[in-house]
């Protein structure tokens, strides 16, 4: 008999990673579980079980595929962007783990999948510049090249982003770096050439 519904497990994984808290027999039996009950799981059920294990690097075979055929089967058409982005991040995580996780193809398909949510006519407007920025970093740690129709709406969707909030440095530094995989120019780009980071809360903490 299950001990918990989708929803305890999920909260559980994500709190657990929150916490850098890792209890791997507690972690194994909630990826069973959480298989055992996948036709159950919710959008935000399944970002943040797969947020939680990439976060605290805990190896599984199954939980991925698993929730890759729950969203495959019509859900993912209800991700919001935020799930997407923890999805992605998960996925790029998991997917590159090695021995013990999911293969990189079933982690290349679901992020293949997971890009068609932002898209300018599904949520790409809903998107925050971090939230592309995890998008774009999940595709060069996974070594998937998006269409480059994608690159141009996502260039578009982070340059009015940016013109609105320049990004924290952290994110600067990631979007570089990831597009200089993906063979992308930033800076004059996707960046304005004149952008300064934005201070974040250590800086101004250190600053003052």
């Amino acid at each position: 008999r299950q001990t918990f519904e989708p929803h305890h497990l999920s909260v559980m994984s994500w709190a657990f990673a929150t916490l850098e808290c890792k209890p791997v027999r507690l972690l194994e039996d909630i990826d069973r579980q959480a298989c055992a009950v996948s036709r159950e799981l919710s959008p935000q059920n399944c970002a943040n079980l797969l947020w939680g294990f990439a976060k605290l690097r805990q190896p599984s075979a199954e939980l991925l595929p698993v929730v890759a055929a729950r969203l495959e089967s019509g859900l993912l058409d209800e991700c919001k962007p935020v799930e997407v982005s923890d999805l992605a991040y998960a996925t790029a995580v998991m997917g590159t783990a090695g021995e013990g996780s999911c293969e990189p193809q079933q982690a290349k398909e679901l992020l293949a999948a997971l890009a068609t949510r932002a898209l300018p006519h599904t949520c790409l407007p809903r998107f925050s510049s971090r939230q592309l920025v995890t998008l774009v970093w999940a595709h060069a740690r996974l070594g998937v090249q998006p269409p480059q129709e994608t690159l141009d709406a996502w260039r578009q969707a982070m340059r009015a982003a940016v013109d609105q909030r320049p990004l924290q440095k952290a994110d600067r530094q990631s979007l570089e770096a990831s597009l200089g995989k993906l063979g992308e120019t930033c800076r004059g780009a996707w960046i304005p050439d004149t952008s300064e980071p934005a201070e974040s809360e250590a800086d101004a903490v250190s600053a003052a």
